[in-house]
């Protein structure tokens, strides 16, 4: 059986959150030199595909392979020195596509200040139906809160994301300072209801995973990104920075015991 390719999807949002750039530690090479057409970068697994690959995981699935957790971007060169599994090991690999994201995710930020305020009114804009009430902002330990849900793949996420969230609330305020019927409230309640809905589907197919509450927050994402209006590149960097704003007012996962 043939190892099975990544969705075209899975490869939008790993050219987008790469930056046109090699993952590898302060390499500059960029995909399309010079203005070039020819693209240069090379899909690389994290865990091989097959097995004799590099990082090879007998216990993994051929659908977890080719998902974008197990993907990384990066330069030939860069490719084949991480061929050697001694020095980049899996959570090697894993911590330097996180990094490498992150820096690039700032740098958007950073250059489109309206890219919040774009993905809000996007949001916005759904249709729901849901007359449940949302509480005020809670008070716990966001580390609490990732381990009592058992969070792993996502933590590194919420932990660089968790930033933001006051430029998040600013951006709510100025939204409902305008008097054009946007509320916080109702966005909120929109993000809660496919977290429920989500959470429902789970149940219902008795899928008890470890990674249980990472693939939740997976398919609330997707859900979101593929319901907004609005330049996918961007929606790709802003709705998980939403997410996790949501998550640290207990809206996503539940909160921990008291």
């Amino acid at each position: 059986m043939s190892r099975k390719k990544p969705t075209e999807k899975t490869i939008k949002r790993l050219y987008t959150r790469s930056g046109n750039q090699c993952a590898f530690p302060n390499c500059e090479q960029k995909f399309f030199p010079d203005n070039n057409t020819e693209n240069i970068s090379q899909v690389c697994h994290i865990e091989a595909a097959e097995k004799g690959g590099q990082r090879y995981n007998h216990n993994s699935t051929d659908e977890h392979r080719r998902q974008y957790d197990n993907l990384i971007i990066l330069c030939p060169t860069h490719h084949k020195i991480t061929d050697d599994t001694s020095e980049y090991t899996v959570e090697v690999l894993k911590d330097m596509k996180n990094k490498h994201e992150n820096k690039i995710d700032e740098r958007t930020v950073s250059n489109k200040p309206t890219i919040f305020v774009t993905a809000i009114n996007a949001l916005a804009n759904i249709e729901f139906s849901n007359d449940g009430n949302i509480d005020s902002l809670n008070s716990f330990s966001i580390d609490e809160k990732i381990s009592h849900n058992q969070v792993v793949r996502w933590k590194p996420r919420i932990n660089e994301y968790k930033k933001y969230q006051g430029k998040v609330e600013s951006v709510y305020k100025n939204l409902e300072s305008t008097g054009e019927g946007f509320k916080k409230d109702k966005l909120l309640q929109l993000i809660q209801q496919r977290y429920l809905t989500t959470k429902g589907e789970f149940l219902q197919k008795s899928e008890n995973t470890p990674n249980k509450s990472d693939d939740i927050l997976d398919k609330i994402e997707k859900k979101l990104i593929d319901e907004v209006e609005a330049e996918y590149d961007d929606m790709v960097i802003a709705i998980p920075i939403i997410m996790v704003d949501a998550f640290m007012r207990c809206k996503v996962l539940e909160k921990p015991k008291q």
